[in-house]
């Protein structure tokens, strides 16, 4: 059982690097990933929360992420039970479903995007967002940059009840998890920040202690996928890249042949490569790199992220 921790100095971890991170036997990604992420999510993560003291953290680790619990403090359930909405950008989660469709950008975080859909619909039109008032579960990672968050204490808050902080955007959210209106850099959002911290499917076990995660008796919802809808309006080589993100065969082949650059690569909209070994069989990594791509900076720390050994040799090799 998970035992609270106090972690205000939680170091700032971008998404990619292996914290929390699956080892593979062999390259049977992404199908052997996704089945084993599922099984990994129907096991779910009893926490004792006994010694969570108000304005205190606690992380814990469920299918490869990182999940925070926060008891609030007084101050934090006054200020939710205002429901002050004038300096929220989306009080109501009207951006949830953009926002899952965001969280479902490759294989490998396939598994992440379905499970978001079992609690979210309910909780998130809540003030509180939480089952109990004075506890708080939500993905430690950022909807826009995919970063760790960091815990802001009082003391350090740049924005009244700015309590979460995602250190690659400069988004801030409250004690709900609900974003504050700023503007942002570098966001797949746009320069205006509207997501919402996730939550991840929890229950109360008693008054003591949470579980996190599903049982194995529960129906984890499928996604609904338009394929074609992914490349609409796309050039050769945003095709090639959104293709490598989620696996596609026949469309890698297809932006290859329009014309495609498999060594693009640019900060903050990524490379064919990297999606691919974040999203892709080892068959479409190989033949981007008989197509000329090359390891970007995040490739070595992309493929540590899902455990691909035999792509951690085939990089390394590269370099």
């Amino acid at each position: 059982m998970y035992q609270a921790m106090n972690i205000h100095s939680l170091p700032i971890l971008l998404f990619f690097i292996a914290v929390w991170s699956p080892v593979l036997t062999a390259d049977d990604y992404p199908d052997g990933y996704i089945a084993r992420q599922l099984v990994s999510a129907k096991t779910p993560i009893e926490v004792n929360i006994t010694n969570l003291k108000p304005g205190q953290l606690m992380a814990i680790e469920y299918v490869d992420m990182p999940v925070w619990i926060y008891r609030r403090t007084t101050e934090d359930i006054e200020y939710l039970s205002k429901n002050n909405t004038s300096v929220l950008a989306d009080p109501m989660n009207e951006n949830q479903k953009s926002s899952i469709e965001v969280a479902y950008g490759s294989s490998a975080s396939y598994v992440w995007g379905r499970l978001l859909l079992i609690d979210q619909p309910e909780i998130d039109k809540k003030p509180f967002r939480s089952i109990k008032e004075e506890i708080f579960v939500a993905g430690g990672w950022s909807p826009h940059s995919g970063c760790v968050l960091t815990y802001q204490p009082k003391e350090n808050r740049n924005k009244p009840n700015a309590a979460f902080y995602d250190p690659c955007t400069g988004a801030c959210f409250d004690v709900a998890g609900r974003i504050i209106k700023g503007k942002l850099s570098g966001s797949r959002a746009g320069d205006l920040g509207k997501y919402n911290l996730y939550i991840p499917p929890y229950k109360l076990k008693n008054d003591t202690t949470l579980l996190v995660g599903v049982t194995e008796e529960s129906k984890i919802p499928e996604i609904e996928v338009h394929k074609k809808r992914w490349y609409l309006g796309m050039t050769a080589t945003e095709k090639l890249i959104t293709a490598s993100r989620y696996n596609d065969f026949e469309t890698v082949k297809l932006a290859l042949k329009e014309g495609a650059n498999a060594s693009y690569y640019e900060v903050g909209k990524g490379s064919p490569l990297d999606a691919a070994i974040i999203g892709s069989s080892i068959n479409i990594i190989e033949l981007l790199i008989t197509n000329g791509a090359k390891p970007t900076p995040n490739s070595l720390n992309a493929a540590k992220f899902v455990g691909r050994t035999e792509v951690v040799k085939l990089i390394m090799e590269m370099q």
